[in-house]
């Protein structure tokens, strides 16, 4: 189990900076909670980085940008 934090301004997340834990841990869940566009971003480096989608999970919670009854 390896859990990785990133804070804002202080480490950015990118395809390259995920690549090592992904390659490392195959196969791996994935569980992401956050802003629409960190999700966004996360599960389309994870996808080009080959990650099965199946093993991606993600919390939704109305963030500021996502109407929580429009959901």
């Amino acid at each position: 189990f390896t859990a990785v934090d990133f804070i804002s301004g202080q480490r950015r997340l990118s395809k390259a900076a995920i690549a090592p834990y992904v390659n490392n841990q195959v196969p791996t869940e994935v569980y992401l909670c956050g802003p629409t566009g960190l999700k966004t971003a996360m599960k389309k480096y994870l996808t080009e980085l080959g990650f099965s989608k199946q093993h991606l999970h993600q919390e939704d919670f109305a963030d500021g940008h996502t109407s929580f009854f429009a959901c």
